[in-house]
């Protein structure tokens, strides 16, 4: 890996630009200067994207809190298109899993009080999960104690 270049950016925004699964990073310097950096992890590293389809929250999923369940780890983020001043990113949420290949559960709290659960997903692909299909707060309290953790 080379080192990494001075700039003193003005917008930064981190994406998968490449499509091979880890952290690509925009910069934009004076004087409106573009340039892409592209991240070229170690092989056998695995990840997880999660996409988030809305049909009552606001647009692109916007606001919804994802937890990413895979070995002993768990893995929380929540969806902003605008990450600082000047950036805006895509509403895909990147999870990375190390040498986890499998994922024990997905779940997803949306702006509207819906929760959807996915379970036991292979790593290394992208997922898209709906609102539509998503189930009351009942249904999440339920799963929550079954399997002894909570969402705080």
């Amino acid at each position: 890996a080379g080192a990494m270049p001075t700039v003193n950016p003005t917008v930064v925004a981190a994406n998968d630009y490449d499509h091979d699964g880890d952290l690509d990073l925009a910069v934009v310097s004076p004087p409106d200067r573009l340039q892409v950096w592209r991240n070229d992890t170690a092989a056998g590293t695995h990840w997880l994207k999660v996409v988030l389809s809305q049909t009552e929250s606001p647009p692109d999923g916007v606001g919804a809190v994802v937890q990413v369940w895979a070995g002993q780890q768990v893995q929380e983020r929540q969806l902003q298109l605008t990450p600082g001043f000047g950036a805006h990113t895509a509403p895909v949420l990147h999870f990375g899993l190390g040498n986890v290949a499998s994922v024990d559960q997905v779940r997803v709290w949306w702006p509207s009080g819906k929760v959807s659960l996915v379970g036991n997903t292979d790593a290394d692909q992208e997922i898209v999960l709906s609102e539509s299909q998503a189930f009351g707060n009942q249904a999440a309290a339920a799963t929550d104690a079954e399997i002894g953790r909570a969402h705080v």
